[in-house]
């Protein structure tokens, strides 16, 4: 009975000053009543999250309904940021992923068209890398060069057969006969 009763006096000590963390968020009574619950709100939508996807939020406005009405009117302002072509276009560069139906339909034709110009520029982006890469690795598989000492061990100096110029030379292992 001693222990229920300390246990009992130790959470109404914490909860008349604002200590007691809100079901595990890290956030106080205290800090969930100055939180910036509009920002939350916003910065949710720019992740292309659902609103109902904050926790925090949802314990924390239990508390006081006004600040579910902040977050709301901030997840609104960030979802129409979100929702534009501009915003649709970094997302796409970006290779995110979007869930259908999170922009609303007036919106969202809008934020495909960039999504989509985004997209093709990353997988453009992409395939030149990748091109680049294999350019390159050939290049050091094909090295330039002017005589057979330039050549690694084993290498002779050749004529580019690729190339038009009767200039350009690489190295190349011997042909078998």
């Amino acid at each position: 009975m001693r222990s229920l009763s300390l246990v009992f006096l130790v959470f109404v000590a914490g909860a008349t000053t604002g200590c007691v963390a809100l079901d595990g968020i890290g956030l106080t009574a205290e800090k969930c009543a100055t939180y910036n619950w509009r920002q939350e709100g916003f910065e949710l939508a720019q992740r292309g999250e659902k609103v109902s996807a904050s926790y925090r939020a949802r314990k924390c406005t239990e508390q006081n309904p006004q600040h579910m009405a902040d977050y709301k009117v901030g997840f609104s302002d960030g979802q129409k940021k979100f929702c534009s072509e501009e915003f649709g276009l970094y997302w796409g560069r970006k290779d995110e992923d979007y869930r259908r139906g999170f922009c609303p339909a007036q919106l969202e034709n809008k934020f495909l068209a960039g999504f989509s110009k985004g997209k093709l520029e990353f997988d453009r982006l992409q395939l030149l890398e990748r091109n680049t890469t294999a350019l390159e690795t050939l290049a050091l598989q094909n090295k330039s060069c002017f005589s057979d000492l330039d050549c690694d061990h084993g290498q002779e100096c050749v004529q580019n057969t690729q190339s038009s110029s009767s200039m350009d030379r690489v190295c190349l292992e011997p042909e078998i006969k």
